[in-house]
């Protein structure tokens, strides 16, 4: 019903039948739907507009001469990577360091006081254990 009607009368004043838009519109001004009133009066008000006229000095003109070929146009080139640039793996003690220097160039504190004592803790022991079982066998 009346929405078609709504998208009928757009389509039509697209077309340049600007009067036939305006009629139909008109009688959906009396649609049952409260939306559907609500929506032609509005469609209605933009098509009784008087039309704007623009000349060529109300538009800018962008000179795309300068950015290459259109098939380039939008593409985003990476930067080519330099392998002594790669980061270091994952959990490596590089990485830890990087990370810590990050954390302190954010001014982000440690995760908590003695984490690090206690992670070589661990690291010694595990060192320990693998010692002796490297002798044990």
């Amino acid at each position: 019903g009346g929405q078609y009607s709504v998208w009928l009368a757009q389509a039509l004043q697209a077309a340049g039948r600007t009067k036939e838009a305006v009629g139909l519109l008109q009688t959906c001004e009396s649609h049952p739907d409260s939306d559907v009133r609500k929506i032609s009066e509005s469609v209605l008000y933009v098509l009784r507009a008087p039309e704007l006229k623009l000349g060529e000095e109300n538009f800018v003109r962008i000179d795309f001469a300068s950015e290459g070929p259109p098939s380039e146009w939008g593409r985003w080139k990476p930067k080519p990577r330099d392998p002594d640039d790669e980061p270091p793996e994952m959990y490596s003690l590089e990485w830890y360091v990087e990370e810590f220097e990050k954390r302190q160039a954010l001014g982000q504190p440690a995760e908590r006081e003695g984490a690090a004592a206690e992670t070589a803790l661990v690291l010694l022991g595990a060192v320990g254990v693998l010692a002796a079982l490297s002798l044990a066998l």
